[in-house]
């Protein structure tokens, strides 16, 4: 499989495509005051068992506050099958608009 880094600038392309899931990795509270617009949370803590039980045929952009956490999940989703990117600087480098 594969996984990679993208841009801020990049997820912007991503945002309404089917194939494509948004996955916030950050804890609750820091999801619920703001997260990107058609995210789901997965918090990093739970993402390896929840993973396991979603489809293999999108691909995952990941992200957490600045960009290691979710790096280090993409890594993990590749050697299980899945394609995953990882957003490039987490959610401080996203400069759209927040959803609650």
């Amino acid at each position: 499989m594969s996984f990679g880094t993208i841009s801020a600038s990049q997820l912007e392309n991503y945002l309404n495509h089917p194939e494509y899931r948004i996955v916030d990795l950050r804890d609750f509270y820091a999801f619920e005051k703001g997260h990107i617009k058609g995210a789901v949370h997965i918090p990093f803590d739970q993402y390896r068992e929840k993973f396991l039980m979603l489809p293999k045929n999108v691909t995952y952009i990941l992200y957490c506050e600045r960009g290691g956490s979710s790096l280090m999940a993409a890594r993990w989703l590749d050697r299980q099958g899945f394609h995953a990117l990882s957003l490039n600087g987490g959610i401080h480098s996203y400069q759209g608009r927040l959803y609650v």
